[in-house]
């Protein structure tokens, strides 16, 4: 957060700092205060509003004195904030849309989809409502809406209250605005969980590092923090996206289809554009992918060399002056400086020993934790079902409605079971390949973007071309495998069980391979050497990794 004083991105922590209790009451004595009327939030639905308009800046998170005041009174009084939303304004406002909509949202649609796709099909079987393709439309219509809108229809009950530094701290008095930065850890210490949305810039920018260390700071031992890579939650909506697509169109092709000529051209004039959309799709996410894959492998570096001193901030970037009014602007970097001082300066210590003694906390207490569970081609599980997976749900209404009609006469006891069995595969299936596949694709990006740093050749697109191909094959043939099978052997025969089994198998491989960003031994480094620390390592809790989610961590 890049906050400057002018007139106009799932775990536990526990603090960082010395567990005695004469420091725990120093830290007490020492956390800021902020008057109760300027401890603001604002629903999360307002911060997504106009597709998250809020969070556009030209200015790198200085804003014009209009801007401040339509935007403070979107934000009301609060003691309570159910996440504290950090980012850095370089960042684009529609990475981070994504990234917000995939946090908050996914969840909630990936349940409704299947809630109502359950409930048609149930109607459709009881005869209430007549069979057709409206039941599928609505499945996929409930998640459009609840991953766009969820948040808005919250508020009708009881909105999410987040902390956001343009709606949340008056931009346009200069008063106000100085006491609210001044007490910005009084809005981290009433926050349930710091949410990170991560890019490349992220701990090069001042204000982002004091929020993540402010944050650490809770006594309580009941601090959250989940950080996901903008570009990794834009990814994951992508091969949603692509996935969304191809299994519309292959069964728009499946329905329509009749063995004429008439039926062929109508399923490739409907869904030959889809399935080449989809199609093309691929190599555009890969060539995306590498270089997400290469901006996160620069996350280790910045984090084992952390310097406070070269954080960036956008008051020192515009030679404090507002890029709009030209008004002389203090200089963030003082506030914080002072801060650190206070909370971790001792008598008789050096100028900057304050600044190298949280450089170091930073290195060897927070670097672990997060490289154990954000980087690399890690992707996490959650997310992931809840996007992709979804592509194939509205079609569990077909499978209940089949299921309720029985199976073909002649069927015995365990016929019916196997019979059963295979209706359920056929529909978990293309869900379970989207997952495979969306996995598959980010070992890949990692793969290759460790390929172009071995190789002298730099065609990153040739490169994202070439996997992206070997993928679009391996997928056609598990998927026409799997169909074959199903159409050619009696549905008695447990045989085309077979691909879902290995597909079965191999995404969970996938899923506990995943390449962390660094190694444990890079792990250790960054820890530092523990007979050189002293007794300053005894200042320093150990840090535990949640190695669940991909996205969080614990302190």
């Amino acid at each position: 957060m890049d906050i400057s004083r002018t007139s106009t991105f799932v775990s536990k922590t526990s603090t960082y700092a010395s567990r005695s209790s004469s420091n725990i009451a120093s830290e007490r004595s020492l956390r800021v205060q902020i008057a109760p009327e300027l401890l603001r939030g604002v629903p999360l639905h307002e911060c997504l509003s106009g597709w998250a308009k809020h969070w556009s800046s030209s200015s790198g998170g200085m804003f014009s004195a209009k801007e401040g005041v339509d935007s403070y009174t979107l934000s009301r009084q609060t003691d309570r904030f159910h996440n504290f939303l950090s980012h850095d304004w370089g960042t684009s406002r529609w990475l981070k849309l994504t990234a917000l909509l995939v946090i908050f949202n996914s969840r909630a649609a990936a349940v409704a989809t299947l809630v109502v796709s359950v409930f048609s099909g149930i109607l459709r079987a009881s005869g209430i409502l007549p069979d057709g393709s409206w039941a599928v439309a609505t499945g996929y219509l409930t998640f459009f809406i609840f991953f766009c809108f969820w948040q808005r229809i919250r508020a009708v009950f009881k909105p999410r209250m987040v902390f956001l530094d343009k709606l949340c701290i008056a931009q346009h008095d200069a008063a106000l605005k100085e006491q609210g930065i001044m007490g910005l850890a009084a809005f981290l210490d009433r926050s349930e969980k710091l949410t990170v949305l991560w890019s490349p810039r992220y701990f090069q920018r001042l204000w982002c590092t004091y929020e993540i260390s402010t944050f650490l700071r809770k006594v309580d031992g009941n601090a959250q923090i989940e950080m996901m890579p903008v570009k990794l939650a834009f990814l994951l909506c992508v091969n949603a996206a692509k996935w969304f697509i191809m299994t519309i169109g292959a069964h728009i092709i499946t329905d329509s289809s009749d063995h004429e000529l008439r039926s062929l051209s109508r399923s490739l004039a409907v869904a030959g554009p889809c399935v080449l959309l989809a199609g093309s799709m691929v190599l555009w996410t890969y060539f995306v992918g590498i270089g997400m894959m290469e901006g996160l492998s620069k996350m280790p570096q910045q984090l084992t060399s952390f310097r406070i001193q070269d954080a960036g901030s956008a008051c020192c970037s515009h030679n404090h002056r507002h890029p709009e009014t030209h008004e002389a602007i203090g200089c963030d970097r003082d506030l914080v400086f002072a801060t650190l001082r206070a909370w971790l300066g001792r008598s008789g210590d050096g100028t900057e020993k304050y600044l190298d003694d949280f450089n170091k906390l930073v290195r060897e207490r927070l670097a672990p934790a997060v490289l154990k569970t954000v980087g690399g081609d890690r992707l996490p599980m959650g997310y992931t079902l809840y996007m992709t997976a979804s592509c194939h749900i509205p079609f569990i209404s077909n499978s209940i409605v089949a299921l309720t009609r029985g199976p073909p006469a002649g069927y015995s006891g365990g016929d019916t079971v196997i019979w059963a069995v295979r209706i359920c595969v056929d529909w978990a299936f293309i869900s379970l390949l989207a997952v495979m596949t969306t996995r598959l694709n980010f070992f890949l990006c990692e793969y290759g973007f460790r390929i172009l740093q071995k190789t002298t050749t730099k065609s990153r697109l040739g490169l994202a071309f070439l996997l992206s191909q070997l993928v679009i094959l391996f997928v056609s043939g598990f998927w026409i495998g799997h169909l074959q099978l199903s159409h050619r052997l009696d549905d008695r025969s447990w045989l085309p069980l077979l691909p879902f089994l290995i597909l079965l198998s191999l995404t969970t491989v996938l899923f506990r391979k995943g390449k962390r960003a660094t190694s444990k031994e890079s792990v250790k480094e960054c820890r530092g050497d523990a007979a050189d620390d002293g007794p300053h390592k005894e200042e320093l809790p150990d840090i535990h990794a949640d190695s669940e989610t991909g996205s969080t961590f614990e302190v």
